[in-house]
C-alpha cells in the first residue's frame, strides 16, 4: 500500500534542532517533485498517483529521537554493530495502516553535508 506526501502532512511539521524541516530524502521526495511539475510536464500524469510506503529524511540517531518525540512515538534503531546508514525507523500508521518515518544518516553517492 502507497501513501501519498499529502498523508504524511503531521510528520511534516515536525522540526529539527533549529527549528528548521528535515531534508526529505528517498520516495516521497521523489513524489513532491513530480506533483510539483504536473502541470507544466503532462507525461507524469499516466504515473499517478505519486505514492510511497513510507517517508524518509536526513538526519542522525538524534533527529529520530525529536521526530519521534514531537509525534509521541516509540523510535527503533539499529544494532550498534550494524553496517548501516540507517539512523532509525519510527513506526507510524495511517488511517490503521502501517508505514515508517526513516530516518538515514548518509545518502550513498552524495558527498557533503545536506
Amino acid at each position: 500500500m502507497g501513501f501519498s506526501l499529502e498523508q504524511f502532512s503531521e510528520v511534516l511539521k515536525t522540526r529539527d534542532a533549529a527549528g528548521q524541516p528535515y531534508v526529505l530524502i528517498g520516495g516521497q521526495a521523489v513524489n513532491y517533485w513530480a506533483e510539483r511539475y504536473l502541470p507544466i510536464e503532462p507525461q507524469l500524469k499516466p504515473l499517478q498517483p505519486f505514492t510511497s510506503e513510507d517517508i524518509d529524511f536526513k538526519g542522525s540517531r538524534e533527529d529520530v529521537q525529536r521526530i519521534a518525540g514531537q509525534l509521541k512515538l516509540t523510535p527503533a534503531y539499529p544494532h550498534k554493530v550494524e553496517m548501516t546508514t540507517l539512523a532509525g525507523i519510527i513506526p507510524y500508521q495511517i488511517g490503521g495502516l502501517k508505514s515508517n518515518i526513516e530516518v538515514v544518516r548518509r545518502i550513498p553517492g552524495v558527498s557533503g553535508s545536506v
